[in-house]
């Protein structure tokens, strides 16, 4: 991600639809460095290999009004791609799970590491604490995975496919904190999906 004021940074993101792409709000509008003017996704990518045609470019970014006044439950955003890269990659589906499904599933959290050089994906999976905005988990992250997507299958609600339950925005100590996908939030992300 490029900025309107020079600075560069890695991000991750998670497709939700054919070029739409599910990402941590401060990745599109960073509080220090402002609106990302410039956004380049490379699905799949594995050091200098970007499968599925290389790396596509975003011709739009939204978040929530509410994340431009720094409010962390709206620090969530997607960016809309030039080109259709899921209909060669696929893409996950978004679920509002309940508290009691959330804190018996195990969560993935799949991102690219700066520490590792930003270019390899690097996952694992842990159990997640929900509240009514937010998910906590234990599992190990570094910058440049803002955006992973937090997803499972829900077999215990009759999903069998992958689905994105929240988005990983942040570090703290030990415990690490994701913004919980919502009926607020998944209403936004419907209407992008059909409007952009």
């Amino acid at each position: 991600m490029k900025y309107r004021n020079g600075a560069k940074r890695i991000g991750t993101g998670v497709l939700v639809g054919d070029h739409h792409v599910l990402t941590a709000g401060h990745n599109v509008l960073s509080p220090s460095d402002g609106w990302a003017k410039e956004i380049t996704f490379a699905a799949g990518q594995d050091g200098d290999v970007k499968p599925f045609d290389g790396a596509v470019g975003g011709s739009r970014v939204a978040t929530f009004r509410e994340w431009d006044r720094g409010d962390r439950r709206y620090d969530i955003g997607m960016v809309i791609l030039k080109r259709r890269v899921g209909e060669k990659t696929g893409w996950m589906g978004m679920l509002q799970a309940p508290d009691a499904t959330l804190n018996t599933t195990k969560l993935s959290l799949c991102g690219y590491p700066q520490s590792k050089g930003g270019v390899t994906l690097w996952g694992d999976r842990e159990p997640v604490t929900a509240d009514p905005h937010h998910l906590t988990y234990d599992t190990e992250t570094a910058k440049g995975e803002s955006g992973a997507g937090l997803w499972a299958r829900f077999d215990s609600v009759g999903l069998s496919d992958e689905m994105v339950a929240g988005v990983h925005v942040v570090r703290r100590h030990s415990r690490k904190l994701g913004v919980r996908l919502t009926a607020e939030l998944l209403d936004a992300f419907v209407t992008w999906l059909n409007t952009y």
